[in-house]
């Protein structure tokens, strides 16, 4: 069994982008990112509860490692 990674950031976590952001229903201002998980290929789903502050660090679902989720692409998929 592989030991979990420590919560921390750390500089060696990769930073992805956002490959779509859509206000969140629920939160008026806050924001859904999906990202591609750079450690097991799968989507995850997080919040941001204020969309024009940096997202930062975040756990990955699948608990293989963290990452930095960066700024919109011209990919990303922004919906109004």
């Amino acid at each position: 069994m592989t030991p979990r990674r420590p919560s921390t950031a750390t500089a060696q976590d990769p930073t992805v982008t956002p490959a779509r952001v859509a206000p969140n229903p629920d939160y008026p201002g806050a924001v859904l990112l999906w990202v591609e998980c750079p450690h097991c290929g799968r989507t995850h789903l997080h919040g941001n509860l204020i969309a024009s502050q940096p997202t930062g660090h975040r756990m990955a679902y699948c608990n293989r490692g963290g990452y930095h989720i960066g700024e919109p692409g011209p990919e990303t998929v922004i919906d109004p």
